[in-house]
């Protein structure tokens, strides 16, 4: 599902970066995977008091991993970014990836490493916890964070997350938001994000996912 969210520089109209992001929660990345041999397309959008900025990701899944690039068209730097993620564990009540995204050659090159596990509990809901580092030129202050999340189904149509990542470089923030299916390759997400750096204003995210 999304999203991932975005998150990595860009400079644009707002102060908040838009990034290449894997399959994820709202801002983090989950362990699910584009599934084998399809397409996944996504348009993600966040939006302030002070403008909005758009990013358009296409991901290719296949076997234990995927695979993904993003298209900036408000960069001043890369207008390509990309991502990738690959599965090291895989129970059914324990799974584990690692992988990274915003991998550029500009400003937007945070090259975000991460590995990210999760757990489900009994009546469905997913836990998850990870750990990311990046380069420091473009995350700095905080260039290692948490990564933190949950996330349910809540019906055939309905989803929803909470995630968290720590520090203040422009990756930091506690997002939440509610997805719901509108086809059966084809869903919406709408959510917020607060940033724990007070200088970042709060956002909207709106997150279009498409599977082919």
């Amino acid at each position: 599902m999304k999203k991932v969210i975005l998150t990595t520089l860009l400079a644009t109209m707002i102060t908040v970066p838009v990034s290449a992001t894997p399959t994820g929660l709202i801002a983090i990345p989950s362990t699910d995977f584009a599934a084998q041999g399809k397409l996944h397309m996504d348009i993600d959008t966040l939006s302030s008091h002070d403008g909005s900025a758009t990013s358009y990701g296409l991901s290719y899944g296949f076997k234990n991993g995927e695979i993904g690039v993003d298209y900036l068209p408000d960069s001043d730097n890369d207008q390509a970014i990309f991502n990738f993620k690959l599965g090291l564990v895989d129970k059914e009540n324990f799974k584990l990836v690692a992988g990274m995204q915003n991998v550029g050659s500009g400003l937007n090159n945070a090259s975000l490493k991460y590995v990210v596990a999760s757990t489900k509990a009994s009546d469905g809901t997913r836990f998850s916890l990870g750990y990311g580092w990046g380069r420091d030129e473009v995350l700095a202050p905080d260039e290692n964070m948490v990564l933190a999340g949950i996330d349910k189904q809540l019906s055939d149509k309905w989803w929803g997350a909470v995630d968290y990542i720590s520090g203040d470089s422009g990756l930091g923030a506690l997002s939440f938001g509610v997805s719901y299916a509108v086809a059966p390759n084809a869903s919406v997400l709408v959510g917020y994000n607060i940033y724990n750096n007070n200088s970042i204003p709060d956002t909207f995210t709106t997150q279009v996912d498409f599977n082919f």
